[in-house]
């Protein structure tokens, strides 16, 4: 699975912003897109090696990824209100 063109799109959406990023708030979007981009790999992994059976390790993967994403929005979130106006 390639997430290049959604984290794109998130790159896109955050240079969008009011008010300018720091550098270390630029940092650390960066380290959530690279959070994001490392489970979406675990997923591919895990659903490339999946061929039968209950399937416990991709909903594991899967599940990460989702909290990855989940964590990812809120830390994102914090950081782009704490430059409002």
């Amino acid at each position: 699975m390639k997430f290049s063109t959604p984290l794109i799109a998130l790159g896109f959406a955050l240079s969008t912003t009011a008010s300018p990023l720091n550098a270390r708030d630029l940092a650390a979007f960066k380290t959530i897109i690279a959070n994001i981009q490392s489970d979406a790999d675990a997923l591919d992994v895990a659903v490339k090696a999946y061929s039968s059976g209950d399937g416990a390790a991709v909903q594991s993967a899967s599940d990460k990824l989702v909290s990855t994403i989940n964590t990812g929005d809120r830390k994102s979130t914090r950081l782009n209100s704490s430059h409002q106006v």
